[in-house]
């Protein structure tokens, strides 16, 4: 590592991290090391790496890592810095106990380097000697564009993508959550209910929480179907003043009594309406905010099935795409808010 330090300008440390695909380091700097690497003839090795990691495992007393995998994710900022959802958590102690070792890697986020950062990521770990990827497409629907050398890995994808290659994912089973969000609410007395939505949201699912709501209300007569209010922003990020009217308008004329929603703001909207959850209005979240009923979300319910059915392709050296992918889901427990009426007393079918 000496000899890639002193041809690439940097340190030896330096040197460590960007092969270990360390976020830390800028795509410059990592170039240069793999540029060096690659002239100089290095390649990783993968046995004396694995001994080296159980070496230092034996001496901290932590558990021994039987492989190193890698994340792989295009998001701006790094998992392990900052991880509100508790992603990279749940991925590390999951990893831990199935004796893997995980190491964060991310890809340059802008759309005009994306490719080149991807088959240069992947030029990283192969010579490491990394054969398992985990995929983070959350908020990517085309992950095509990462450009990977997808023949030269085991993969596993954590969250929906529907545009992107045949890989095996583990995903939140969104139908069935949203029937169970249905079926609180009807639980509740609520028999007009709304859902609000959007483009991007619906292209990332496939349109799931739309199905599920027809199909809901096709099916049980006495509720009560507002048209879908597709708004621009999803959650709260790239609100509009004119969603806030198309809100306004929507509520003015539907009087839905329930909503389903991951557009949290319309709470602030209905309050400054004078309109207020659970008294007026009952509001039931697709996607976990703070009190809000509606579902709730582990990331270790995802992680944990993820790093299983990965270590399963590793083990049977099942590298590349999938002829056919398979895809395994994960229902979502219901959380009780303060933006939904306690259940009545009367069952509803």
């Amino acid at each position: 590592m000496t000899d890639i330090a002193a041809r690439a300008r940097c340190s030896v440390s330096t040197v460590s991290r960007a092969l270990r695909g360390d976020a830390r380091i800028s795509a410059a700097a990592r170039d240069r090391v793999v540029q060096a690497a690659e002239a100089l003839g290095y390649h990783w090795d993968r046995e004396a790496s694995r001994l080296m990691a159980n070496f230092r495992a034996k001496a901290t007393g932590r558990p021994v890592a039987q492989e190193t995998i890698a994340l792989v994710h295009a998001k701006p900022r790094s998992y392990e810095r900052e991880d509100t959802m508790g992603f990279w958590t749940a991925l590390t102690r999951a990893a831990a106990e199935l004796g893997l070792r995980v190491d964060e890697v991310a890809l340059n986020s802008r759309p005009e380097a994306l490719g080149k950062s991807g088959r240069r990521v992947s030029q990283v770990l192969k010579a490491r000697g990394i054969r398992g990827l985990v995929l983070f497409p959350f908020y990517e629907p085309d992950i095509r564009p990462w450009e990977l050398d997808w023949d030269a890995f085991a993969m596993v994808a954590v969250g929906s993508s529907p545009d992107q290659p045949n890989i095996d994912r583990v995903d939140l089973s969104d139908y069935e959550d949203a029937l169970m969000c249905l079926r609180q609410v009807t639980a509740r007395g609520y028999r007009r209910i709304g859902l609000t939505s959007s483009e991007e949201s619906e292209r990332h699912t496939s349109g799931i929480f739309v199905a599920a709501y027809y199909y809901f209300a096709e099916v049980h007569p006495a509720v009560e179907a507002c048209p879908v209010l597709r708004l621009t922003g999803r959650n709260r990020e790239g609100m509009t003043r004119a969603d806030r009217e198309s809100f306004e308008n929507w509520f003015r004329k539907y009087k839905p009594q329930a909503i389903l929603t991951s557009h949290h703001i319309i709470r602030d909207w209905l309050a400054d309406m004078g309109v207020h959850a659970p008294n007026d209005v009952g509001l039931v979240t697709l996607w976990p905010h703070k009190d809000w009923a509606g579902i709730e979300f582990e990331s270790a319910r995802l992680m944990q099935p993820a790093l299983v059915h990965l270590r399963a392709k590793l083990w049977s050296n099942k590298l590349g795409l999938s002829g056919t992918a398979s895809r395994v889901l994960i229902r979502s427990p219901w959380r009780e808010g303060s933006t939904l009426n306690p259940p009545a007393n009367t069952a509803f079918y």
